[in-house]
């Protein structure tokens, strides 16, 4: 019971049980000083038609991801301090080393520094808010790290990429499956350093039923702005033209508009019934136009994210009366 409790306070900790079947994932993204390069890590486990550990790697320009498997006993995850080894790779809140050795040659040890975590406390533990105390979730998400600073150097091949002066995001999820549908998008590539924003909207299960939720913060160097359907925001605005997608949330004192620019990608694994076998496309290289204001039309933050993160995967359901996203990205 109080393990149940510290996990809740601690999301970067290994949440499912030791034999419990289910993924869990690390997200770990890097994006270079000159923000020229930009890296996705996800190390993880799955258990299901198979037990296995991963790394999959993503690099800005690349067709495909990596996907690279271990034997359950090479994935080892620690809580105190947390740590996790996925073959001779390492990642924590502290550093990043990589020996890859197949299909690319990758080396790298990075250091992480001035980490900003995402507020957990007993009233909102975390981006899901209450949610996240509801048992048996489709998929948990857990927001570990909005913004750090990273020293070092990665070579992939024989290309050495400088990471000094870059940043890092670092967010998780866990559970039995991921969502029928979901978009996706992340930056923390603003001009002003310790900005950060993420959004979430995904199909979720509830009850024999589903229903669209959706999930975003903004974190300024001042203070954190959440937008959640337990908050009681709302999207009340969705287009998409071309490669672009405008989105609107409102709660009772904020709006929030919000262009995404998407861009090509590569294809990376998501859990899909006991395996990790569904295909997705995600950009580490588009862009993200965001405005924030009081409802009186005072305007807190005009910015843009360049380069950001973006997945856009499935159908959601209850989406065509509504005139938003049909489009299935990963079949594209």
């Amino acid at each position: 019971m109080i393990r149940s409790i510290e996990k809740i306070y601690h999301p970067v900790w290994r949440q499912l049980a030791v034999h419990q079947a289910g993924f869990e994932g690390w997200y770990y993204r890097l994006v270079s000083a000159d923000h020229h390069h930009s890296l996705a890590l996800i190390p993880g486990f799955y258990r299901g038609e198979k037990e296995e550990g991963f790394l999959q790697v993503l690099v800005q320009g690349w067709d495909t991801g990596m996907w690279i498997s271990y034997p359950m006993e090479e994935v080892v995850i620690t809580d105190r301090p947390f740590g996790v080894h996925a073959g001779e790779n390492f990642f924590s809140l502290e550093r990043i080393h990589l020996t890859i050795n197949s299909p690319r040659r990758i080396r790298g040890d990075l250091k992480i520094k001035r980490a900003k975590a995402y507020p957990v406390t007993l009233a909102a533990p975390g981006i899901m808010g209450w949610y996240r105390y509801v048992p048996k979730m489709e998929c948990y998400h857990a927001v570990v790290v909005v913004d750090a600073e990273l020293t070092g150097e990665i070579q992939i091949q024989d290309h050495l990429i400088d990471f000094t002066g870059g940043r890092l995001y670092v967010e998780k999820n866990w559970g039995a499956n991921f969502p029928s549908a979901w978009i996706w998008v992340q930056s923390n590539q603003f001009k002003q350093t310790g900005t950060s924003f993420m959004l979430s909207i995904a199909d979720i299960p509830w009850w024999g039923s589903s229903f669209e939720g959706f999930v975003a913060y903004v974190q300024t160097p001042e203070r954190l702005y959440r937008f959640a359907t337990y908050t009681g925001a709302k999207i009340v605005h969705w287009e998409e033209e071309g490669k672009a997608i405008h989105l609107t949330l409102e709660d009772r004192k904020y709006r929030l508009m919000i262009r995404i620019l998407r861009s090509g990608g590569g294809e990376v694994r998501a859990p899909q019934a006991g395996t990790m076998n569904r295909k997705v496309k995600e950009t580490i290289a588009g862009k993200v136009d965001l405005w924030l204001e009081r409802k009186n039309g005072e305007r807190i933050l005009s910015c843009t994210g360049d380069p950001a993160a973006f997945e856009q995967s499935g159908v959601f359901k209850n989406r065509e009366s509504k005139g938003g996203s049909l489009a299935d990205e990963e079949t594209e």
